[in-house]
C-alpha cells in the first residue's frame, strides 16, 4: 500500500485553507492609556494594528454584555469599528441602555472601561439607587426554559465524554483520550504523530498516565528509531535494596541498550 507522503507535495494541501473560524481579542481606544483599537492574538500574545492584520474576515464581535454582527462585506483591515452605525455592525441584544454603545468611546460601566456610566458614584441617595436599578433592568422577560435541570450522575461526569474515551485526528496526528481508570494501565492521552496525511507511518507515539502506583506519568516511543523514553513522578516505589528504583526519574531504551 501507497502512502501520501512528502514525495506528493499535492496530497498535504489543506483543503480547508482560509476557511476555519478564529477568535481573538479587540482592545478598544480611549482606554487603559490605548491610544488606537488593536488587535490582540490569544495563541501568540503579538499585538496587531486594525489596519495591519493577519485576518481576513470578521463576523462577530462580542463582551459580557451584547453581540454584534459585522454587515461589512470587507477584508478584516477594512472594517469600520464603529458600533454605534447600524451600516457596519447590528447589536443583536437589547440593552437598558443605549443599544450599541457597551463598546463605544465615553463613560465607564461598573468594571468596564469601554462604556458610558450606567453605575452613580458611592454615597448615592434613594433616587440614584432607582435609577440605577432601572438602567440596569432587563428589557425583556424571558420565559422560563423549557428543558429540565441537567441531572448528571457522578460516573459519567468524570467519564469526560461518551463511554470515557475519545479519538479525534487532525492533519497528520492522532489524539485519544480516555477517563481516569478506564484502562488498565492507567492510561489517558494517547498523541500519535505521522509522517504521511493518511496517517499510517507513525513517526512518534506519546503517551501519558495517571494513578499508577509506579508512579510513570509519561511515555514517549520512536518506531522508526527503536526508541523508548519513560519519565516518572518522585515517590516511585523501591524496586531494590539500595533504594535506587524509588530515585528513578527517566528511563530510555534505545535499539536495545538501556540507559
Amino acid at each position: 500500500m501507497k502512502s501520501d507522503s512528502e514525495d506528493d507535495p499535492s496530497s498535504d494541501e489543506d483543503e480547508f485553507e482560509n476557511r476555519r473560524i478564529h477568535c481573538w481579542v479587540l482592545v478598544r481606544k480611549g482606554s487603559r492609556e490605548v491610544a488606537e483599537d488593536m488587535y490582540l492574538e490569544p495563541t501568540t500574545g503579538r499585538i496587531y494594528s486594525v489596519k495591519r492584520c493577519p485576518y481576513l474576515k470578521i463576523d462577530l464581535i462580542w463582551n459580557h454584555r451584547n453581540l454584534w454582527v459585522n454587515m461589512q462585506v470587507c477584508g478584516a483591515s477594512h472594517v469600520q469599528l464603529d458600533l454605534y452605525n447600524s451600516r457596519y455592525f447590528e447589536y443583536v441584544m437589547l440593552d437598558a441602555d443605549n443599544p450599541g454603545s457597551d463598546l463605544g468611546s465615553g463613560g465607564r460601566y461598573e468594571g468596564d472601561d469601554t462604556g458610558p456610566t450606567a453605575v452613580p458614584s458611592a454615597g448615592g441617595n434613594d433616587s440614584d439607587e432607582s435609577r440605577r436599578a432601572e438602567q440596569t433592568a432587563q428589557i425583556l422577560d424571558l420565559p422560563s426554559p423549557w428543558s429540565e435541570r441537567p441531572d448528571i450522575p457522578r460516573e459519567k461526569f468524570h467519564a469526560r465524554c461518551y463511554q470515557g474515551e475519545k479519538t479525534i485526528f487532525y492533519h497528520k496526528c492522532k489524539v485519544e483520550q480516555y477517563a481516569p481508570y478506564t484502562q488498565d494501565d492507567g492510561l489517558v492521552q494517547r498523541i500519535t504523530l505521522y509522517k504521511d496525511v493518511r496517517r499510517q507511518i507513525p513517526l512518534e507515539i506519546r503517551e501519558r498516565f495517571k494513578h499508577r502506583k509506579d508512579k510513570l506519568f509519561e511515555r514517549k516511543r520512536r518506531p522508526m528509531q527503536n526508541e523508548t523514553l519513560e519519565r516518572f513522578l518522585p515517590g516511585r516505589p523501591s524496586t531494590s535494596a539500595s533504594n535506587a528504583g524509588g530515585a528513578l526519574k527517566e528511563y530510555r531504551e534505545v535499539s536495545g541498550a538501556t540507559g
